[in-house]
């Protein structure tokens, strides 16, 4: 689950005009905060406390057990589980 977060959903919470997400420059105050909801999600999807690493997130620490099983079902949803099933 963290690597998808890591190669794709990351990447595109940081910089959103190389995906085409917006098409609108971003100031540099708001270039941070998709900086640092990209750390918190990914800290949520590693399951291990943000606060570690960097104390001052410790607040949302509680994110991590409050969403895990959310998750764990969205990563479950996205995978393929048959080889099977993929198409090239």
């Amino acid at each position: 689950g963290s690597f998808v977060f890591l190669r794709f959903f990351g990447p595109m919470l940081m910089t959103p005009n190389a995906f085409q997400l917006i098409n609108v420059p971003i100031t540099e105050e708001v270039s941070r905060s998709f900086l640092l909801v990209s750390k918190i999600v990914q800290s949520v999807s590693n399951g291990i406390p943000i606060s570690r690493k960097e104390p001052e997130y410790a607040p949302f620490d509680d994110l991590i057990p409050a969403h895990a099983e959310k998750l764990k079902e969205f990563y479950a949803s996205i995978s393929v589980k048959n080889t099977k099933e993929i198409v090239f």
